[in-house]
């Protein structure tokens, strides 16, 4: 078995995306993905709904994986998403015994178990922790520290940590189906914040950014401030319910409403209308079922609706989200929209008006082997998915990345 490879899956409502790349101590190279779209709804909203569609939709997938990485995919990274997920920040101190001694990597583990604690009996039955991201720690309440920090002398020692959560049956559903081809989950991210892995540079995490994963069926965010990822979330709404309306206000077929909101839906109708442009006066025709044509819709009644539910999942879902936060005054790095549902026409514009921010369309950033197909929002997850797994496995000192894939592997056999 070649050890250095990765295979990252992100499972969405209308497509899953395989993709691996082979770890080097030189860095990452990407050696290919391949798509899938079920020809039938089996992920609603982030929940499995058929396993069995499921698992013989990813058999096939991993069949074509193994054409690229010329071996069959034993274990995998995957994405979660769907309105389980979230991200809350606990703060928790502790005493420092005898008082003024060195901290050590003995107290960091203990406090580390004592906020596991506050979250495990804060949060409702039925989540897991997925990940403790430490943000700042205090020595004897002076200036915080990204760092922990060891061997300075204290009488308290205070953490505050964004905990990730998630359910534990949609993740469960996801890795029965995945066992019943004999392939382990590794790790487990979020989606959103794979996603913004992939599409932020390094200023933006600095500075502070927003970035929306639009899917077809949820929206999950990620928001970064000072280099932390300190918020995530997920939405049980997307690019589909945008169809949904198109069908049921127009009486579109469900597969004509999605290709006329991709061709000629716009969302930002009102800035259109105020300058009176002239685009929306096209008539676009409407085709029965069977094919036949049935009558027109002018560009300006299809992109009411389109404006309609974006400024609803934007603005009123993802926005009002934020606002008992006070983060968006401080996200100097703008807003990164990404996933299959960001290349609506005028979305960053109404992005804009919306948050106040600048605002731009995220794609996977340049990496050795990424093939141009792939470098588009609806593939930034799945991309980001190996650069978190690269990092997570390259982490841990003095143990070397070689031999923590080695000790991973090595507990299945």
């Amino acid at each position: 078995m070649n050890e250095q490879i990765i295979t990252a899956l992100d499972i969405g409502s209308s497509k899953l995306f395989a993709v691996s790349g082979l770890l080097t101590s030189g860095g990452l190279e990407i050696l290919g993905g391949e798509v899938a779209y079920p020809s039938q709804e089996i992920v609603q909203s982030g929940r499995v709904v058929d396993m069995d569609s499921l698992t013989n939709e990813l058999s096939e997938l991993f069949e074509r994986m193994k054409q690229i990485v010329e071996e069959k995919v034993e274990w995998v990274v995957i994405s979660v998403g769907g309105g389980h997920v979230r991200g809350q920040l606990y703060q928790k101190e502790m005493k420092i015994e005898p008082a003024g001694r060195e901290i050590t990597e003995a107290d960091i583990k203990e406090l580390d178990q004592a906020i596991r604690a506050d979250v495990i009996a804060a949060d409702q039955t039925g989540r897991q922790i997925l990940h403790l991201l430490p943000q700042q720690y205090f020595v004897d309440y002076q200036s915080p520290t990204r760092k922990a920090p060891l061997g300075l002398h204290a009488h308290t020692l205070e953490v505050r940590v964004n905990a990730i959560t998630a359910a534990v049956n949609p993740i469960q559903d996801i890795m029965q189906c995945l066992k019943r081809l004999d392939i382990e989950v590794e790790l487990i991210f979020p989606g959103a914040w794979a996603a913004a892995e992939a599409v932020l540079n390094e200023e933006e995490k600095k500075l502070g950014a927003l970035v929306i994963d639009l899917g077809r069926g949820t929206t999950n965010i990620a928001v970064y401030r000072d280099n932390n990822l300190v918020l995530t979330n997920s939405f049980r709404v997307g690019g589909g319910h945008v169809d949904s309306d198109l069908c049921m206000l127009l009486h579109l077929p469900a597969n004509y409403a999605e290709e006329l909101k991709k061709n000629h839906g716009y969302c930002n109708y009102d800035t259109l209308a105020a300058e009176k442009n002239p685009v929306l006066n096209e008539e676009l025709d409407v085709f029965t079922p069977a094919g036949r044509l049935n009558r027109k819709v002018t560009v300006a009644d299809l992109s009411k609706i389109v404006t309609e539910r974006t400024q609803d999942i934007l603005g009123k879902i993802v926005r009002e989200s934020l606002v008992s936060t006070r983060l968006l005054p401080r996200l100097s790095g703008g807003v990164v929209l990404t996933g299959g549902s960001a290349r609506l026409k005028g979305i960053v514009r109404l992005a804009e008006q919306i948050f106040g921010l600048p605002a731009r369309i995220g794609v996977p950033r340049s990496r050795p082997g990424l093939d141009r197909s792939l470098a588009t929002p609806a593939f930034s997850a799945g991309i980001g998915l190996l650069l978190l797994a690269e990092k997570d496995l390259r982490r841990e000192e003095p143990e070397s990345w070689w031999e923590r894939l080695w000790r991973r592997l090595s507990r299945r056999r």
